[in-house]
């Protein structure tokens, strides 16, 4: 992921999630790696991380949600058979040779995320959002103008007429304290300034940035979040001083980790 950009782009684009990963430009999933040391980031960009089954179970519950017309094309739900026997080795190699080039999922994470696509049709306000006129899977690009770097992201669904970006979300709490406590252990509020920010970088006017929360087990509760203007701010400050802290380790060659010094540690709030 280099920082030189050796292309013009900046905009939307509709692309791919394969083309949209290989693309240069600083994502915020990289600034969650320099957020927690150089050292991380350079290690994740030397060996990528293998898809986890609960990552690929998020990517299905936003093709199901997002783009439903898609999900015939790209899945294929694997039968119930026992691979143990002849029969069913046989039954499984003929599933695979007739899905090849799809992703495989389980018939059960498949009723998950049709389960979770229900309860968010059943969700007066969360339905009401992604019935929204948009453009979903948006890939963006923006040249940062304090630091002339490229930076990239991928938006959930963008409603130009409204003025909105709609991320969805999938949680194991999504009540206000268990969002609350999810937005800053993975950094949401940087991925709300970041977005909101490449937005403007291009000339598109976004105005608010709402969290549409599904939870991943029954009964599959939804709530919909929106940052306050602290939270963005604080979120645009940390991704401002880890951009400047990747173009530093970049030009300097050097990737440090934690601090080379003793450190001290004191006693939580919360158990005091």
């Amino acid at each position: 992921m280099a920082l030189t950009i050796t292309q013009p782009l900046k905009g939307l684009f509709n692309i791919p999630d394969e083309e949209y990963f290989k693309s240069e430009g600083i994502s915020k999933s990289s600034l969650d790696k320099i957020n927690k040391s150089p050292l991380h980031y350079k290690h994740n960009l030397e060996h990528p991380m293998v898809s986890t089954p609960a990552m690929k179970l998020g990517s299905l519950v936003h093709a199901v949600i997002l783009e439903p017309s898609e999900v015939e094309a790209r899945y294929a739900v694997a039968p119930q058979v026992d691979k143990r026997t002849k029969a069913g080795k046989a039954t499984y190699a003929e599933f695979l040779l007739e899905s090849e080039g799809k992703i495989v999922v389980s018939e059960d994470d498949m009723d998950t995320a049709c389960a979770m696509k229900d309860a968010i049709i059943q969700h007066q306000l969360a339905s009401t959002l992604m019935c929204q006129t948009g453009d979903v899977e948006q890939a963006i690009y923006s040249i940062d103008p304090d630091l002339q770097v490229l930076k990239r992201g991928k938006i959930d669904k963008l409603c130009h007429n409204a003025k909105m970006i709609i991320d969805l979300k999938t949680t194991a709490d999504g009540s206000p304290q268990g969002f609350q406590s999810s937005v800053f252990k993975f950094n949401y509020h940087t991925q709300v300034a970041y977005y909101m920010d490449m937005c403007k970088e291009i000339g598109v006017d976004i105005e608010r940035f709402l969290f549409v929360v599904v939870e991943k087990t029954a009964p599959y509760a939804v709530s919909v979040h929106e940052l306050d203007q602290e939270a963005i701010e604080l979120g645009r400050q940390q991704y401002k001083r880890n951009l400047q802290t990747l173009v530093n380790c970049e030009m300097s060659g050097e990737w440090g980790s934690y601090s080379d010094e003793i450190i001290k540690i004191s006693a939580p709030a919360w158990v005091k």
